[in-house]
């Protein structure tokens, strides 16, 4: 487990400079110069319909950003040379891979060879729905030929979207489209990121303008639900709504990508982060500002969290979305003081000694206004980016420390500073 585990991380480091996928569609809510945003613009407006849906992206190329000096792997050839080694660049590459928060799927990137994925081709990922219904699109160059081999090598057939005009081609298991959900224990392949691990035949999709053209960028993306992968197979195409057409998702956006390169980000449904609201806990010598502790938060719309980088700095962003600019600016004004109170329960340590021990500190929050009108309370988390030299033990701190510490943190429902209502 191990090895496989250090094998990833060595791979997934930064491959290039960003590039966008596809030419950038136009939209009435957002800007298209930028890799997140027009990734975005390439998922289907329903996602955000689903019941406590969770939307996860990380750009992989992108990830040097954080980490100046890690190796830039191209090729197999490249990580070979690399993983015989034990450089300072080797060591940095995995200290940057350990600031991403990827998913399961990556911890088999290695064998996707296997079924025809290139993995250093795959410049982005991005997740989104809820268990047991969920979907994963991979960003890249991709093989269309490679891919076919592969899968009908595995009983999987071409399917009714298949459309050569189109660049799209839809492959399914020899039990349909539709049961995509079904898992056979005798057909277990963690090669297949696409509910392989499970040994499920999931519906897949490959949207790119030349299907033979691993260098043309394109979408390959898969889900147990097949109305999922119809409506993807749509967005990827560049028909209909998308996320960028709602309201909650194109201000978000926004007002992360305008801070600087999105490495990675993680949308949530509100709910997700509501705790056990152990907000007035516990730390002396601390006088909050009266009222700010026991008047209710502003309930928001949706939250995003990020990491991005601007020059030798990076941002740990949070950003909630309201409907009314005033109840934005309530937010800003409330939520340093409860910040400064909040002692976390996973860590046992106050919030503002954990984020200030990985050298950040907290901008005078803004209120965003996006181009749909939505309204963002935006939290700017500023820390220099991790160093290239390893520490007194001979270990190199890994990238994006305190993103993560802040996805720890809501993984275990340890942000109550951002739930509704009162503190008390």
């Amino acid at each position: 487990m191990l090895s496989r585990v250090v094998s990833t991380a060595l791979l997934t480091i930064a491959i290039g400079a960003a590039t966008l996928p596809f030419p950038a569609r136009a939209t009435p809510d957002a800007p298209v110069n930028h890799a997140f945003i027009d990734l975005l613009s390439h998922i289907p407006a329903t996602a955000a319909d689903l019941d406590h849906n969770v939307l996860n992206y990380v750009d992989l190329w992108e990830i040097n950003a954080a980490r100046p000096g890690a190796a830039v792997l191209h090729s197999q050839q490249d990580y070979d040379a690399l993983s015989q080694t034990r450089t300072a660049s080797g060591a940095l590459a995995m200290a940057a891979f350990t600031g991403a928060r990827m998913g399961d799927w990556a911890s088999n990137l290695l064998d996707m060879h296997r079924i025809g994925i290139d993995p250093f081709a795959v410049q982005r990922s991005l997740t989104y729905g809820a268990p047991p219904h969920t979907m994963l699109l991979l960003n890249g160059g991709f093989d269309g030929g490679a891919l076919d081999k592969a899968f009908t090598g595995r009983g999987f057939t071409q399917a009714d979207l298949t459309n050569t005009a189109k660049g799209t081609t839809l492959w399914c298991g020899s039990q349909g489209c539709a049961q995509g959900d079904l898992m056979d224990l005798n057909a277990l392949d963690q090669a297949n990121p696409f509910g392989g691990s499970l040994g499920r035949h999931e519906p897949i999709a490959l949207v790119q303008p030349t299907l033979q053209a691993a260098a043309t960028p394109g979408y390959l993306f898969g889900s147990s639900d097949y109305a999922l992968v119809r409506a993807q197979v749509d967005a990827a195409q560049g028909n209909g709504l998308t996320l960028l057409n709602v309201p909650d998702y194109s201000a978000l956006a926004e007002s992360i990508a305008a801070q600087g390169i999105v490495v990675q980000a993680q949308f949530i449904d509100p709910v997700v982060v509501s705790g056990s609201n152990n907000l007035p806990a516990i730390l002396s010598g601390i006088t909050p500002t009266p009222g700010t502790l026991t008047a209710p938060l502003p309930p928001y719309t949706r939250a995003v969290f990020a990491h991005a980088v601007k020059g030798d700095v990076q941002l740990t962003l949070v950003a909630l979305a309201y409907d009314r600019a005033a109840d934005a600016q309530t937010a800003v004004q409330m939520l340093p003081a409860r910040i400064a109170v909040y002692c976390s329960y996973r860590y046992n340590q106050p919030f503002a000694t954990l984020y200030g021990d990985r050298g950040a500190k907290l901008d005078a929050p803004t209120v965003y206004t996006g181009k749909s009108g939505k309204s963002v309370a935006l939290l700017i988390f500023r820390s220099p980016l991790e160093s290239s030299t390893p520490n007194a033990s001979g270990v190199y701190q890994q990238s994006g420390a305190l993103y993560a510490l802040f996805i720890n943190m809501l993984n275990s429902r340890d942000l109550d500073w951002l739930t509704f209502g009162s503190a008390s």
